[in-house]
């Protein structure tokens, strides 16, 4: 067992701090310890998801670590261990960086499902909001690819036009209010959905 590991399962976190300052000019040795493995073939990164301890993470994520999908042998991915132990700040910033919220484990569960069989409540409540987000990009989406590839015919000029202003709202919304409520969430989804829903049904009469 490697020495950072067995800092790790010890719980020295000054230490552990120490011991990783020491990667601060080789950023490839950071990198590859972040791999290393304990006796349940648990990564350094797995149990720093586990422990919540989001500044080694984000270090090794800023040093190019690009294996944040990586799956364990249980098939969980870090947001399945973060969604267990209840680390919903963690998910959300593993969720900006890329990670996969949707994938499932060897048991057919995504980490959402985990939340709820464990009643990890604030869990639960961050992947509802980044579920109720990315339903909005991809509302947003589809309303760009019907403008972009219906008729010209299909739609008059001004219903073009209201269609584009409101994914223009969407997507300026989304972006500049990551931290906006779930509530305040559902709230501009919905909005936009009222004024695109329209455009969305006369493309299914068309089709």
């Amino acid at each position: 067992m490697s020495q950072l590991i067995e800092l790790i399962l010890q719980g020295d976190g000054d230490r552990i701090q120490k011991f990783l300052k020491e990667y601060d000019k080789d950023p490839e040795g950071y990198l590859r310890s972040m791999n290393e493995y304990d006796e349940m073939h648990n990564s350094a990164i797995e149990l720093f998801t586990i422990l919540d301890s989001r500044n080694f993470i984000e270090k090794a994520i800023s040093n190019g670590y690009n294996e944040l999908n990586k799956t364990g042998k249980n098939g969980c991915n870090l947001v399945h261990y973060a969604a267990m132990w209840n680390h919903a700040d963690l998910i959300k910033y593993l969720y900006f960086a890329g990670v996969d919220v949707y994938r499932k484990n060897i048991h057919g569960e995504t980490a959402h499902k985990l939340a709820v069989k464990y009643k990890q409540e604030e869990a639960m409540h961050i992947l509802e909001w980044i579920e109720c987000r990315d339903e909005f990009i991809m509302l947003i989406r589809l309303v760009r690819e019907i403008l972009a590839t219906s008729d010209k015919n299909d739609y008059t000029k001004e219903e073009r036009k209201i269609a584009d202003s409101a994914c223009l709202d969407g997507e300026s919304w989304i972006n500049k209010n990551k931290e906006a409520t779930l509530s305040m969430l559902k709230t501009k989804k919905e909005q936009i959905e009222l004024i695109v829903e329209p455009f969305l049904r006369k493309k299914s009469l068309v089709m």
